[in-house]
């Protein structure tokens, strides 16, 4: 909750932390009949839910003054047939289930599947080295060859 003087409505005067009371109560000001405003603002996502941030003006006049703000956010998913957006999920909390998902069936599964990935990895390394003799040898003989095609000078 932010106390704000209408003759600078940027700055707040106060702010107040609503945490499991409802209630709250402003500092004293002072009697002068100036306009002052306070402003309700939300923590809640913009995303997931749908509301109006409420504000009330008033005039120090008095010594005291009752005011009452409503504020009522409206669920996004109640409005969406309890279905999310597009928008509101991340790409990345879709693959993170199955990718768990994997990752458990393998921790379970894991004398079965040791076997199998020992196996992977050695293809992978054989597959690595050959490439490597290759190009070794494919650079040797283009070596060679260049040493041969030069032509001496009489």
């Amino acid at each position: 909750m932010r106390l704000f003087n209408e003759l600078n409505p940027d700055q707040p005067i106060t702010a107040i932390e609503l945490k499991s009371s409802p209630f709250f109560f402003l500092p004293a000001l002072p009697i002068d009949n100036r306009n002052y405003f306070i402003r309700l603002e939300s923590s809640l996502s913009n995303n997931l839910y749908e509301f109006e941030t409420p504000s009330k003006s008033f005039r120090a006049n008095t010594s005291h003054i009752h005011l009452t703000l409503n504020f009522n956010p409206k669920s996004r998913i109640n409005m969406n047939s309890g279905n999310y957006n597009e928008q509101d999920i991340s790409h990345g909390s879709i693959y993170t289930l199955p990718l768990l998902i994997l990752l458990t069936i393998l921790v379970y599964n894991y004398n079965k599947i040791s076997p199998v990935l020992v196996q992977f990895l050695n293809f992978v390394n054989r597959f690595n080295n050959e490439r490597l003799a290759n190009s070794e040898n494919g650079n040797n003989s283009s070596l060679i060859a260049k040493r041969k095609t030069k032509s001496k000078k009489i």
